[in-house]
């Protein structure tokens, strides 16, 4: 389902555009307007309240710009093969929800509709804000590339000017040509393999179409040293066999430029691993919650059967939206060192060797 089409608003709307369009469309396809397509009224109907219940919840929003419907519903992945979060479901019932937004009868807020039957109100209505709403240009399909990422720059972050090619008309107006343009990229610490980032394409790859959006798949190039598993670092040491014995120091080098000497006095049979807490990838907090949305604005005409003027058409200064980044959390702790070993075996024993061996009883 796409939310931001459903109310004929761009990805960048705030709270009051959405609003705004939400009650246009909210009156245009009510069900009680068109007895005789009652059950697609109704589907419609449901469709537009659930696309501003989203749009109008940050938290949602983010999760719905970044991993669509989906990832909304169902989940986003975990880096393991799994699925976490997910589980929305539009459970709020729509009559209620035009009742808030408007807050009295919305058929009325305009004009002084006496002597005419409500579907032709709504439609007067809807007409009329036609007129001040521009529709939008064909979108041009969305473009997908991976982002190659080492796995320093997600420990630590990193900031990535990644080329992007795009079409654009010549200066003859017939032809077209390719340019070349940086777009700035940043990894926050902690971020996971198969992450979406989202941005809307600078100029427009087809002429009379909108920019397309472009989403980077985070894609992590493997590492000589270490793998992740989802917010644990996996380290691979080499000892020999008599420090599997006899206890071992091993030295691992962390991304964030630190050597750490982990002591191993446990005798490192198959299948054995050091956990040392706290020194694996940035973990994120969950997002604060945030503060309820400011109720809309009504417009209303000065007098009955009167057009609002523009000045009242206009919504006050809203303040400005909560970055992404803010909405996503914070970054507080880490997970795990796991240390695997490999043990590395004589090829050869001597047979004071093999004698001190079967003395020790191995």
């Amino acid at each position: 389902m796409q939310y931001y089409e459903l109310l004929n608003i761009t990805r960048d709307a705030d709270v009051p555009t959405i609003k705004k369009h939400y009650k246009i469309f909210a009156q245009k396809y009510h069900p009680s307007v068109r007895p005789d397509k009652r059950a697609e009224y109704e589907r419609k109907f449901r469709e537009i309240t659930e696309a501003y219940d989203v749009l109008t919840n940050p938290k949602l929003r983010v999760i719905y710009d970044a991993y669509g419907e989906d990832g909304l519903k169902s989940g986003v992945p975990d880096g393991k093969g799994g699925m976490i979060g997910g589980g929305y479901a539009f459970s709020a019932n729509p009559d209620e929800v035009f009742r808030e937004a408007f807050g009295r009868n919305p058929f009325t807020e305009y004009f002084d509709f006496d002597g005419l039957s409500r579907s032709e109100c709504a439609d007067q209505y809807y007409d009329f804000a036609q007129m001040s709403i521009r529709p939008p240009a064909e979108k041009s399909p969305t473009e997908r590339y991976d982002l190659k990422c080492t796995l320093d720059e997600l420990y630590n972050g990193a900031t990535l000017q990644v080329p992007l090619t795009r079409t654009i008309p010549s200066p003859d107006g017939v032809t077209t040509m390719e340019v070349t343009e940086t777009q700035t990229i940043r990894l926050r610490p902690g971020m996971r393999e198969g992450t979406l980032i989202r941005f809307p394409r600078a100029g427009s790859v087809t002429p009379g179409f909108e920019p397309a959006d472009v989403i980077y798949t985070v894609r992590q190039s493997p590492h000589s040293h270490y793998r992740r598993d989802g917010d644990n670092l996996i380290f691979r040491a080499s000892i020999t066999l008599g420090e599997a014995l006899t206890g071992a120091a091993v030295e691992v080098p962390l991304f964030d430029g630190r050597k750490i000497s982990i002591r191993v006095s446990d005798i490192v049979c198959p299948g054995y691993v050091k956990v040392v807490p706290g020194e694996g990838m940035p973990k994120m907090t969950p997002p604060p919650k945030a503060p309820s949305p400011p109720n809309p604005l009504e417009l209303v005409s000065t007098k009955p059967g009167i057009l609002p003027t523009m000045q009242e058409m206009a919504t006050q200064p809203a303040p400005p939206p909560a970055s992404p980044e803010s909405l996503l959390g914070t970054i507080r702790g880490r997970g795990d060192l796991l240390i695997e070993f490999d043990v590395k075996y004589p090829r050869i024993l001597t047979p004071k060797q093999k004698e001190a061996v079967l003395a020790a009883g191995l």
